[in-house]
């Protein structure tokens, strides 16, 4: 499938870029309660009230008080909306810390019961795991993700296979929602190093999220092709 990017709002593209190359600022050690990391809306901290007038126009903090996890994630509400950002960023948060309860979550039920029937995984232990294990190939050993960046929309999905899967669970689901979110993932690796992890696995992480009857779920992280 052919990587063609439609960011669909130029400002969010070139924030992003402009964080991707500070990345060497990072943030302290996880195990730290003060973040330092350099972002698009500045210093604030993870239990900080954000007001609109310190937000860059349309871009969202996500911080860990929504989220209900430790590390925050930015993203325009033009392309996803907050309910969103959270399955997002409580998913891959979940698989960074080998946490399945956390994946089930936000995962699609039905797609859930898909992967083990279908025979990708014995269960969402083993989806976890593995998913896991795909990102430590590239970075090479143990890590954590510490920061999200939910760079823009992938536009060149088709999402039959998916919908067959709701259908599939609920022939009257009500799909109002089918997106790919392009993100940017930070990192620390065991070894204290941090990166991002597209410079590891030279693209981005892409992840598949639906709105069914109201709830926004994620269904699954995906590569897309050249």
């Amino acid at each position: 499938m052919k990587k063609n990017f439609l960011m669909r709002i130029s400002a969010l593209a070139a924030a992003s870029a402009m964080l991707m190359a500070s990345v060497s600022c990072g943030k302290k050690d996880s195990s730290s309660d003060e973040h330092n990391h350099k972002n698009m809306v500045g210093d604030i901290d993870d239990n900080a009230n954000v007001s609109p007038e310190d937000m860059p126009a349309t871009v969202v903090l996500l911080t860990p008080t929504v989220s209900g996890i430790p590390i925050k994630m930015e993203y325009v509400e033009e392309n996803i909306n907050e309910q969103e950002a959270i399955a997002v960023a409580r998913y891959l948060y979940g698989i960074s810390e080998k946490n399945p309860e956390m994946v089930k979550s936000v995962m699609y039920d039905g797609m859930e019961k898909f992967i083990v029937s279908n025979g990708q995984a014995p269960s969402v232990e083993g989806f976890t795991d593995n998913t896991y294990r795909y990102f430590r190939d590239f970075i090479g050993e143990d890590y954590n993700f510490n920061y999200f960046v939910a760079g823009g929309l992938y536009a060149g999905m088709s999402y039959d296979y998916y919908d067959d899967i709701v259908m599939a669970t609920d022939p009257s689901a009500q799909i109002t929602g089918r997106k790919t979110v392009v993100m940017e993932i930070y990192y620390n690796s065991e070894s204290k190093s941090s990166g991002v992890l597209r410079n590891r696995s030279g693209d981005f992480v892409y992840v598949i999220v639906y709105t069914i009857n109201g709830q926004s779920y994620v269904m699954e992280n995906v590569i897309i092709d050249e």
